[in-house]
């Protein structure tokens, strides 16, 4: 009987802890039970694709498959990015496990001058969600988003919650969740265009892009084109002064790595206009999804 109210008494506290429990007032601490579902989904779901887009950061973020969609109607896309991804032998065997072999069978190549480097060809990312045991799977899918309530509280927290007192974060980051397309849209207000720039400078000054992952993606097109996969590149839009920095800084012509695509038989795409950045690298949700209808359209016209 006692430990039956012991028991009891213990729910009943944890329950009144995640009533009273303040609502966090930033927007990224708030939607991390999603981030951890959005991840899990896109990676182990059994989906297959007439159209995958491969790259870093700036494609889950700045690519939206629906959008692409209304110029290719009836076609299944699906955004393949991931964080400080690379076009190395990992991300080639996801894009042939998700292309549907009996589909339209289109790859879309998002290159950015770090996708290029022997550390984003590692895919980490990638690799760490693959490994994931499926205890922690089925948690980051199932669990977690109940779990955050009972996440512990500091008092002060508390003490401030019930106060009105609870400071205001320095910048908002809000990212919702596209599960059925991979895509991630986020924006950050007050936007800071500059803030990415620093640590780009830092990484392309301690690494550039490989030679050999450039040849390798070379050699990789010319694989795919003589297998009747269609293949299309570009360089996702970013800020000007993050573009001048990664043409100064990374070691890659980028004007030359879209003839070589050519050469191997893949077409570049050059898609105008001007998007803006939010962090100096990264598209808010409008752009991208402005950005993903003028791709779209800059590959049926291809077709």
């Amino acid at each position: 009987m006692r430990t039956s109210l012991t028991l009891l008494g213990g729910l009943l506290l944890t329950g009144l802890g995640a009533w009273l429990k303040p609502v966090s007032p930033d927007p990224l601490t708030r939607s991390w039970p999603a981030y951890e579902r959005f991840w899990e989904v896109k990676t182990h779901h059994e989906g297959q694709y007439d159209l995958l887009v491969l790259g870093d950061s700036r494609v889950y973020r700045g690519v939206s498959p629906a959008d692409m969609s209304q110029a290719l109607p009836g076609w299944r896309s699906f955004n393949l990015g991931y964080s400080s991804a690379g076009f190395g032998p990992l991300m080639y065997e996801e894009a042939a496990r998700r292309l549907d072999p009996e589909g339209a069978r289109v790859l879309v190549l998002g290159i950015t001058p770090w996708s290029l480097t022997e550390s984003a060809a590692q895919n980490a990312h990638l690799q760490q969600e693959l490994a994931r045991p499926l205890s922690e799977r089925w948690q980051r899918r199932y669990v977690n988003y109940y779990l955050q309530d009972l996440a512990p509280t500091r008092p002060e927290a508390l003490w401030q919650a019930l106060r009105g007192t609870t400071p205001a974060p320095a910048e908002y980051y809000y990212q919702t969740f596209d599960e059925a397309g991979g895509w991630m849209p986020s924006r950050l207000e007050p936007p800071q265009p500059r803030k990415a720039l620093g640590p780009y400078r830092a990484e392309f000054r301690q690494e550039q892009v490989s030679p050999a992952r450039v040849e390798a993606l070379l050699d990789q097109v010319q694989t795919w084109v003589a297998e009747g996969v269609s293949v299309y590149a570009f360089r996702p839009p970013t800020s000007p002064d993050m573009t001048a920095l990664e043409d100064e800084l990374s070691g890659l012509d980028m004007s030359a790595l879209g003839r070589d695509i050519e050469a191997a038989g893949g077409i570049w795409l050059d898609i105008p206009g001007e998007y803006p950045s939010y962090d100096g690298s990264h598209l808010p949700d409008s752009a991208a999804r402005r950005f993903s209808r003028a791709l779209g359209a800059a590959i049926a016209a291809q077709r």
